[in-house]
């Protein structure tokens, strides 16, 4: 795996460049830059797999080099650097980078998830279809959905639980408060499946943000798909995973793995429409599975693709895992992966919805 580390610092380079290399698995390929700029030259020389960038640096800032790079490599994997952990700036880069760091930085950290990257370059998502994920930021979110929370944030009564209520019923939101509340812009940079304590981290005011900027992302009428049909489908897998689980202590991860199956269904719907509408047509045609069908068309499901981008965006392990196995072709791997096998069971009962006629809009597309 090829990583550029991009940083103005000559001295914060040389060292994280140095131990890097020390803590790395010997078949990485590890390079600087101390510019932007110069970051752009070697990647339109060589391609990298990831980009470990500054926030701060002058002439070009982290942003805006992030920006230029999911433009022209959309598939490079984007990491920021921050030694500001300001909430404002976590929200500007949000859209932009797929994981946060604060220094001074933890080696340990960034080696542990570099390593979950290069794990996730070794799965089924490769070429153009990566270069598509990658690309992604903002999942879809209805605007009813900020409606909803900028009103609760401006009563003064309203509680956490409240708040917790609105958020779920958006998943796409759901997977970007859970990946930036884990993120290093925070006090607690651990990953949580917990949304309750997500929310708790960020404030109402970023909560409210990321709806208001996921809004303009809506899922093609093409897909055949619209945002209710799959709101409320992953509302009731969630519910019927949280209700199969066995022990409690899971029952938070199931309910949020459950909301979180089909995000990459939501984002094929947005940014492949075709490549659904074609599968959900071959599953009513032949009586099977959407999994089925998109396996047989493409030899990827939408389960591999949703585990792909949560993986990007570093959500906690058990519910990535649960997210690529929930069509898995082998259910005695879920013996023992009691999130996993909840969701798979939630899905089995429910997934018919997601291949009825009555999934189409009534609209017609734009």
């Amino acid at each position: 795996m090829k990583v550029l580390i991009v940083d103005d610092e000559p001295r914060v380079l040389s060292a994280l460049n140095r131990v890097l290399r020390q803590s790395a698995p010997s078949d990485w390929e590890v390079s600087t830059a101390t510019s932007g700029s110069e970051a752009l030259a070697k990647l339109g020389d060589a391609a990298v797999d990831v980009v470990v960038s500054d926030m701060r640096m002058p002439e070009m800032d982290g942003t805006t080099l992030l920006r230029e790079i999911r433009a022209r490599w959309p598939g490079t994997v984007r990491m920021v650097l921050s030694g500001h952990a300001d909430p404002e700036e976590a929200h500007q880069v949000a859209s932009i980078a797929h994981q946060f760091f604060e220094k001074p930085l933890s080696i340990k950290d960034l080696v542990a998830a570099l390593r979950d990257v290069a794990q996730l370059r070794r799965g089924p998502i490769t070429g153009a279809l990566r270069d598509v994920l990658g690309a992604i930021g903002d999942l879809p979110a209805p605007p009813t959905i900020y409606t909803a929370l900028a009103t609760a944030a401006a009563d003064p009564r309203a509680h956490i639980d409240q708040l917790t209520a609105i958020v779920q019923r958006d998943p796409a939101l759901v997977a970007k408060v859970l990946q930036l509340a884990g993120s290093a812009f925070f006090t607690l940079r651990t990953p949580t499946s917990d949304l309750r304590t997500a929310i708790g981290r960020l404030g109402i005011r970023l909560v409210s943000a990321l709806a208001l900027s996921a809004s303009a992302f809506r899922p093609d009428p093409i897909s055949g798909l619209s945002l209710d049909a799959l709101s409320n489908h992953a509302i009731a897998c969630a519910a019927t995973a949280r209700r199969r689980v066995q022990d409690p202590e899971h029952a938070e991860d199931a309910f949020v793995a459950g909301l979180l199956a089909d995000i990459g269904l939501a984002a094929l719907a947005c940014w492949l429409p075709l490549r659904v509408r074609d599968a959900r047509a071959l599953a009513q045609h032949q009586g099977a599975g959407l999994a089925d069908a998109e396996r047989a068309l493409y030899g990827v499901t939408h389960a591999e693709v949703g585990g792909y981008v949560l993986g990007l965006w570093h959500l906690p392990s058990t519910i990535v895992e649960a997210v690529e196995l929930h069509h898995t072709l082998d259910p005695a791997i879920l013996a023992n992966r009691p999130v996993a096998l909840a969701v798979y069971q939630a899905h089995v009962e429910h997934d018919r919805e997601l291949t009825a006629p009555e999934a189409v809009p009534a609209e017609p597309a734009a």
